[in-house]
């Protein structure tokens, strides 16, 4: 629990204003006097507290992320009050809070909290952001508010057809390793010369009430596997929005480099990346054999998905048409890598 420093009234004047506020309405009664607003009020900046966790971080720890929650405590009454915050309900272990600063109002102060999630909750948790105010042993006032730890549980899909339209970046140069995206498993400043045919698709994340993760999840890693093989880093993250990216494609190693960072190296990375790849031959439009994909975001599985690529010529060899079908699936059942 947090328990913050005494609130006592800190504006005659304003009250002198609420005192005078009222004004006659011909045919009112005028022996109903206007509404008061309590000497003691606590207000919230958020219906509801949507905090998150990983358990995998960039640093490979679990790592509680903070959602921010503002408080304003008024106090118009000339009594000592004491302001508290914590967590309540039967799944109060689900998360914590914590104060991170305060600052003075007008008519008392505003906390700034921060809400941090331990372990997931779902539907029929019990979780309570509880703020509290005491006149010594005496609560006078009191407010919660849910609190929900949510985690990467799922892609939001519609329909069969995740994309079909021109392959955007379409076909490319690229020098590849292990930082890369999209990689291969050479260690910089290694590299591996790849012609690409690549379509950069937008993924959105849910979490386990269907919603899009809160903006906390901001650089989240995203890791993926091709099959039952280890899931591996993409070298990509998670967006403010809930979103990532994922390159879908085709390549072919044409050439590698031991040192990319100088010459003569360098130099032979430059022309590869400035030269036009070759374009795509009518062989290459086709239906491609479907592979099995699997996705996690910071830790959390979000399910395995059923991949099938379609090229298709669009009448300019160097930005075909991609279809991919994308569907969810039980368990994989092909097995695969990661690009090598």
């Amino acid at each position: 629990m947090i328990t913050f420093h005494p609130v006592r009234s800190v504006s005659t004047w304003f009250a002198l204003c609420l005192l005078t506020a009222g004004f006659f309405v011909p045919g009112s009664r005028a022996e109903e006097p206007p509404l008061r607003e309590p000497d003691l009020a606590i207000g919230l900046d958020v219906t509801e507290v949507r905090t998150g966790h990983l358990e995998v971080n960039a640093r490979a720890e679990r790592q509680s992320l903070a959602a921010p929650v503002a408080v304003t405590i008024q106090n118009r009454s000339s009594k000592t009050i004491t302001t508290s915050a914590e967590i309540t309900g039967r799944d109060r272990a689900s998360a914590s809070a914590e104060l991170v600063k305060t600052e003075d109002s007008p008519n008392g102060q505003i906390l700034h909290l921060q809400v941090l999630g331990h372990s997931p909750t779902f539907d029929e948790s019990e979780v309570l952001l509880t703020i509290t105010l005491k006149e010594g042993d005496t609560v006078r006032a009191t407010k919660s508010l849910p609190v929900k730890v949510c985690v990467p549980t799922l892609l939001k899909l519609q329909g069969d057809v995740l994309y079909e339209g021109p392959a955007q970046p379409g076909l490319v140069n690229r020098a590849l390793n292990m930082r890369t995206v999209p990689k291969a498993a050479v260690s910089h400043p290694e590299a591996r010369l790849a012609s690409m045919c690549l379509h950069d698709i937008t993924l959105t994340v849910l979490d386990q009430y269907g919603d899009p993760l809160p903006a906390i999840y901001d650089k989240a890693p995203v890791w993926a596997a091709l099959g039952k093989s280890d899931y591996e880093t993409t070298n990509r993250t998670l967006r403010e929005n809930s979103t990532f990216l994922d390159s879908v494609g085709f390549w072919q190693f044409v050439g590698g480099v031991t040192n990319m960072t100088i010459d003569p190296d360098r130099a032979e990375v430059q022309k590869f990346l400035s030269s036009p790849p070759p374009p795509c031959t009518d062989k290459q439009y086709a239906a491609y054999e479907p592979l099995i994909v699997q996705y996690q975001i910071g830790g959390y599985p979000v399910g395995s998905y059923q991949r099938q690529v379609t090229l298709k010529d669009s009448g300019d060899d160097h930005q075909p048409i991609m279809k991919i079908i994308f569907n969810p699936v039980s368990e994989p059942t092909e097995t695969g890598s990661l690009p090598r």
